[in-house]
């Protein structure tokens, strides 16, 4: 996974109801064989957190759909196949083509240490080491969210920071805020 070096995040909705079926798991982009399964692409830059999920509605975001068990997941690159309840073969699954599939947040594994969801990131005040706010997180971009967008505080410029432990060492998002040590020039 991860080296304690980096930093990560990975994106989705940390809804505070743990019943409601919040999080995007993935798309469903293809599928595999004849017996039903399906290749999702998932929401996430982690998606090891979805590998013992047990359950999820199919659908869109206004229309999740009705609950499906699932039979079987794994992980293959960043690839999820997944074999769901009442899809026992290729023509079944076929039919959820371009289809999203949500989950419960408390069926998600735990993130690992230096991970980070976006949402709990974006707004956090950025400070330097002396406790100074010298801006905030506006946006976070790449595709493992390698890169925080800090809007300045002195001049609403806004500068991307990559997110590595040797520039953010401390990232406190129950307090609200993160520590940034840029080098010189960064933030001109």
């Amino acid at each position: 996974m991860k080296s304690n070096q980096s930093n990560s995040t990975t994106s989705g909705i940390n809804d505070s109801d743990p019943e409601a079926f919040s999080f995007t798991v993935g798309k469903v982009v293809g599928f595999r064989g004849l017996k039903g399964e399906m290749k999702v692409l998932p929401t996430t830059n982690s998606p090891e957190i979805l590998i013992e999920i047990e359950s999820v509605r199919v659908g869109n975001p206004n229309d999740p759909g009705a609950e499906r068990k699932v039979e079987s997941a794994m992980i293959k690159g960043r690839t999820l196949f997944i074999q769901l309840s009442g899809y026992d073969d290729r023509t079944a699954a076929e039919a959820l083509k371009d289809k999203l599939l949500f989950t419960q947040p408390d069926q998600l594994l735990e993130l690992e240490e230096n991970q980070w969801w976006v949402d709990d990131l974006v707004g956090l005040s950025v400070r330097d080491q002396g406790g100074n706010e010298i801006g905030k997180i506006v946006d976070i971009y790449g595709a493992d969210g390698e890169f925080l967008e800090v809007e300045l505080k002195d001049t609403g410029k806004k500068r991307l920071v990559p997110f590595v432990k040797e520039m953010i060492p401390v990232v406190e998002p129950d307090e609200g805020y993160l520590v940034i040590t840029p080098p010189p020039g960064l933030l001109d």
